[in-house]
């Protein structure tokens, strides 16, 4: 068999990707990020109720009599009420990226599966725009014939 020639060589043709598809894929990793910070402010959460608990069953060896934990007064409340407030706050910011996530992965799956339906029909326009509001999110969906 001959050696392969210059120009036999098959060059591999570039597919442009449609809107539809690039916005879906971008949603896909507005997705992962936000899953991310969810795992960050869960750690966060965590990380406060060790705080709580490491407070709640300290025992101080220097007590009279030794072995006794700490007084629920002074600067032991503060930090208590402190760690309490904050695991509160980040619990609060974790389950709100949660539900953007979530609602960015439905937002991803729906614009898949409109590109897969518009993908065979092109005799019609599909206009997506996104919506935000002071009590929500979401997305308008319209169709030009």
């Amino acid at each position: 068999m001959p050696p392969p020639q210059e120009g036999d060589e098959k060059k591999p043709v570039e597919k442009t990707m449609r809107k539809l598809q690039g916005a879906a894929w971008t949603m896909v990793a507005i997705t992962a990020t936000l899953l991310t910070v969810t795992g960050v402010f869960a750690l966060m959460v965590e990380d406060r109720e060790d705080e709580v608990e490491r407070l709640a069953s300290f025992v101080d060896p220097y007590s009279s009599p030794p072995m006794q934990p700490l007084t629920y007064e002074g600067r032991t409340r503060r930090d208590f009420e402190r760690y309490t407030k904050e695991g509160r706050q980040y619990e609060i910011v974790a389950f709100t990226f949660l539900g953007l996530s979530a609602a960015a992965a439905v937002a991803a799956t729906t614009l898949f599966v409109l590109d897969h339906v518009t993908k065979k029909k092109r005799s019609t326009a599909l206009m997506l725009r996104p919506l935000l509001g002071p009590r929500g999110a979401g997305v308008s969906v319209g169709l030009e014939f």
